[in-house]
């Protein structure tokens, strides 16, 4: 039996083929571990983004209750401002000409009072 140069390069061929699968074995086997944790990078970033989603939406809740409060106590320094407005146009303006009095008031009662004093201490 004689053996062609054909049926040799065929027999080269294939070895050559089973050598470059048996090289590609380990890259192969590497891919696939690789795509088996990018599957699970995978599904934790989208476990990550839920609950990042639902702590938005707590904070959105929250954002939107001070912003009640907020509004509220604009409200109330609104009707304090107004209240305190009337109070010094009602009562502290019209009555400033009487409170100036009581320093003068004050200050005639104590020069009595000493002259008083004096007068009581010459008698005694």
């Amino acid at each position: 039996m004689k053996i062609g140069i054909s049926e040799i390069m065929i027999i080269v061929v294939g070895i050559a083929f089973v050598v470059l699968i048996a090289s590609l074995l380990p890259l192969i086997y590497s891919l696939t571990r690789t795509s088996k944790e990018l599957e699970e990078t995978v599904k934790d970033a989208r476990d990550t983004l839920e609950k990042i989603d639902t702590t938005i939406d707590k904070l959105n809740k929250e954002l939107d209750e001070i912003d009640e409060i907020i509004l509220s106590l604009l409200k109330t320094l609104n009707s304090a401002s107004k209240a305190l407005n009337t109070v010094n146009k009602k009562i502290l303006a019209p009555s400033l000409g009487v409170m100036s009095f009581f320093p003068a008031l004050k200050f005639g009662w104590d020069f009595v009072s000493k002259r008083k004093k004096h007068k009581n201490k010459k008698e005694v």
